[in-house]
């Protein structure tokens, strides 16, 4: 194998893939990237078993082939040479020569035959969405997805696909958040999206075009063209488990409703929260007639401001204080609309973009 490629090129590419690296991987050659050389791309390619990503880059081929390299230290490496061409080649015990001008290096690769081949699929389910679309309805929801690897359903977001919308669903079982946008197919289904993939998902979702999603009853599929320009795919395997019935604790009316703004809410609730060390501690809102008095107290300390808002009557409720301000920081909207009917009920927040969050308020 050689080839010639631009440092450019060769280090989007990496960055592309690395999310498909592992910490501690049971098989050396899962510590190395698949380097393959034909027809005018090479293609990069790291898995975990569970999840793997390919991206393929346009290059200069003198010997179509085939390798593997250690990852981390092509990254490394490629990170660190000159903005210029970089040549690459492979002999037959797999040595691999790395070449940009003056600087050279020479590693031991492993043989092409040992890596695992990405798992291939029939999709059932096939649609494209907007690139940015997929994003949001991530990023707006996976703060609320669970590290408990115990109760692997709710690891990771449900992805639901139905006749007029798709949406996001989170939980950690403590709150929920759901993203929903404008949808349009002839099926409809849902599946469990792994915390790994979720995870490229939300880094390389960026820039415009369309992302092909394709799933079956244990893959789903992922193909797009990055932001550089280079045709990208995540394949993964799903995660076989039930969701919980979340719309169960979507509360049905609320007996009172705050208008609030976003920007002016987030940075008070940053600020009260100084005082607060102890998850024990949250923080009080206090509502009346148009005026909101939020505050947070511990045994030593006291905080306390007050805010003009959309409010009419009286009320108080009293919440985490990180359970407010993770979504706030993640929207983008002006104001958000707070439902809650009594201190000790399900309360709710949203936008008016297909945002809504449901979370239990904390007994003060």
């Amino acid at each position: 194998m050689k080839f010639l490629i631009d440092q450019s090129k060769l280090d989007q590419a990496l960055k592309c893939v690395q999310f498909g690296l592992l910490t501690r991987p049971s098989l050396p050659v899962l510590n190395n990237v698949h380097v393959k050389a034909e027809d005018g791309f090479v293609a990069f390619t790291l898995t975990d078993l569970e999840i793997s990503i390919t991206c393929k880059a346009k290059v200069e081929i003198e010997e179509a082939g085939e390798t593997t390299i250690a990852a981390r230290k092509l990254i490394s490496i490629v990170r660190r040479l000159p903005s210029a061409p970089i040549q690459i080649s492979s002999d037959t015990d797999d040595f691999v020569n790395i070449r940009s001008g003056e600087i050279n290096f020479s590693i031991q690769g492993i043989s092409a035959n040992e890596f695992p081949q990405p798992f291939e699929f029939e999709s059932d389910v096939q649609f494209s969405t907007d690139k940015m679309n997929l994003h949001e309805l991530v990023i707006k929801t996976y703060f609320a997805t669970s590290s408990d690897s115990t109760r692997a359903a709710i690891c990771g977001p449900l992805l639901k696909y139905e006749n007029d919308s798709l949406s996001c669903v989170a939980t950690d079982g403590k709150r929920l958040a759901i993203m929903t946008s404008d949808f349009s197919s002839d099926f409809e289904g849902q599946c469990i999206i792994p915390p790994k993939t979720n995870n490229a998902l939300l880094k390389l979702m960026a820039g415009d075009g369309d992302v092909s999603i394709g799933i079956d009853e244990k893959h789903m599929s992922f193909e797009f063209i990055n932001e550089y320009g280079q045709s990208t795919v995540i394949n993964s395997q799903l995660i076989m488990a039930k969701y919980p019935n979340y719309s169960a604790i979507i509360p049905d009316e609320a007996e009172h409703t705050a208008i609030l703004k976003r920007e002016e809410l987030l940075t008070a609730l940053k600020r009260i929260a100084l005082i607060l060390s102890e998850s024990e501690h949250g923080i009080k809102l206090e509502f009346n007639d148009n005026s909101l008095v939020i505050q947070a107290q511990t045994q030593d300390d006291e905080s306390k401001e007050d805010l003009e808002i959309n409010f009419s009557g009286q009320a108080s409720i009293a919440f985490n204080p990180v359970y407010l301000i993770d979504p706030l920081k993640t929207l983008t909207c002006e104001e958000v609309t707070l439902k809650f009917s009594h201190s000790n009920s399900a309360a709710s927040l949203s936008d008016n973009k297909g945002f809504l969050y449901v979370l239990m308020p904390m007994r003060m």
